[in-house]
């Protein structure tokens, strides 16, 4: 015989989520949807990384004093700021194709089922 006062696996409760509503499509500007500033980072990023390649190859030198340390950390930078803006801009479009995906599915995408 099972005590009244004994929690049953079955009737414990998870705590409670918060829903959070994300903005609609049409809610937010054309200029700063997702898969606009996604594919601007990424080109961003390739056209920093480019200039970045072309400095080395041709021998651009960012300093004088000293030459070899500070270019070193130069393009360093360089190229990490880079990959940073191709990460953000691949991140953002992800984001755009994952909400236009999820756009006709349902409440919160979990297909109307909570």
């Amino acid at each position: 015989m099972v005590s009244e006062n004994v929690p049953r696996p079955w009737t414990r409760h998870s705590p409670a989520r918060r829903h959070v509503e994300m903005p609609t499509p049409t809610a937010i500007p054309a200029s700063m949807r997702p898969a606009h500033v996604g594919r601007l980072l990424l080109a961003l990023g390739l056209l920093v990384g480019a200039a970045a390649g072309a400095g080395l190859v041709v021998g651009f030198e960012p300093s004088r004093l000293p030459p070899a340390l500070l270019d070193i950390a130069a393009y360093k930078l360089t190229f990490v700021a880079a990959l940073g803006l191709i990460v953000a801009g691949a991140l953002f479009l992800r984001r755009a194709r994952r909400a236009a995906r999820d756009d006709g599915v349902g409440a919160g995408g979990r297909g109307g089922a909570r």
